[in-house]
């Protein structure tokens, strides 16, 4: 495979029937619409040769730039200016993660202090509204734990491997966990690529729906308190599982704050994956994963959270502390 031909992949992901987003910046930051590889290699060249730096969009566009024929991927940008470690050990555990809900991805070390994560979709997200979107980005970060996510537009930009950092200087380069090192070789990076590509991230149909599943309702019809096998929760817990009951929502901490009491108290597993069977978001095999997570913090130690700590971070609940 040539080196050419890794480039087109990354940035075209297989769809060269539509067009791509590039970004290019110099001195000043310019957006491009190119529609296949000779169009896109004056850009790339600029890149290789570190006169500007280059993102490409994971999405892909079609006659208009205003709309999007399917959702192709997401990319979960790990910044840490002081140790970009970190933004390594982050990213290499979310892609843990990403493998553990079926799908696959590749880190990219984006030649600054960063590692970017690309993850691919199923292709059935077609024609999804920006409301859509944005459901999606936030119940994908709550599986992967991350607090507090920006949601970009669909067309989401990614640096090009093997292109120049314009600040740093530094190559942008795919990082491989298994060997724990930065891939040079254009023909490991492509089929490391590929791979991923070939395993995206299953469907998460229910995402796409407006109204609530079928599934939760006839959950809601059959009990409407929730039943218990533990010992009593503060009232400000209660309040986070009548919450969940209501809207279908909680913020992470809140999430994280109601697992770990209900495991404090006593509650079975089973007990506490159906008080979260409420969540519009609910998929069973993610609960059951961070309810054993919370359990093993809390077997070394950890405390479960304060009322005041969730409702500093979860402002809308309005708890009383």
């Amino acid at each position: 495979m040539s080196f050419l031909t890794f480039l087109e992949d990354w940035i075209f992901a297989g769809e060269k029937q539509f067009g791509r987003a590039l970004l290019l910046t110099c001195k000043q930051s310019r957006q491009i619409y190119i529609q296949n590889m000779i169009e896109a290699i004056e850009y790339v060249a600029q890149g290789l040769a570190g006169i500007c730096g280059l993102r490409s969009s994971v999405q892909p566009r079609d006659g208009n730039i205003n709309t999007v024929p399917y959702v192709q991927g997401f990319i979960i940008d790990n910044d840490s200016p002081d140790n970009p470690h970190v933004a390594r050990i982050t990213a290499v555990r979310q892609l843990e993660l990403v493998q553990k809900l079926g799908g696959d991805g590749v880190i990219v070390f984006t030649g600054g202090k960063g590692y970017t994560l690309r993850v691919f979709l199923d292709k059935e997200y077609r024609n999804i509204t920006a409301e859509q979107y944005k459901s999606l980005v936030s119940s994908f970060a709550i599986d992967m734990g991350i607090v507090k996510a920006e949601v970009l537009n669909v067309k989401a930009l990614i640096r090009v491997p093997y292109t120049v950092h314009e600040k740093s200087k530094a190559r942008v380069l795919l990082y491989n966990p298994q060997t724990d090192k930065h891939i040079d070789d254009h023909e490991e990076a492509h089929s490391l690529f590929l791979k991923a590509m070939e395993r995206p991230l299953p469907f998460y149909e229910e995402l796409i729906k407006v109204e609530t599943s079928e599934k939760v309702k006839q959950y809601e019809e059959k009990t409407e308190e929730v039943k218990r096998d533990g010992r009593r929760l503060p009232k400000w817990v209660e309040k986070l599982i009548e919450h969940l009951k209501e809207t279908g929502t909680l913020c992470h901490y809140a999430r994280v704050a109601l697992a770990r009491w209900l495991i404090y108290a006593g509650y079975s597993e089973d007990a506490i994956v159906d008080i979260f069977r409420y969540a519009k978001n609910f998929r069973e095999n993610m609960t059951r994963y961070h309810i054993q997570y919370e359990k093993k913090r809390l077997e070394s130690g950890e405390k479960p959270w304060s009322c005041r700590k969730v409702a500093e971070q979860c402002p809308e609940l309005e708890l009383e502390c």
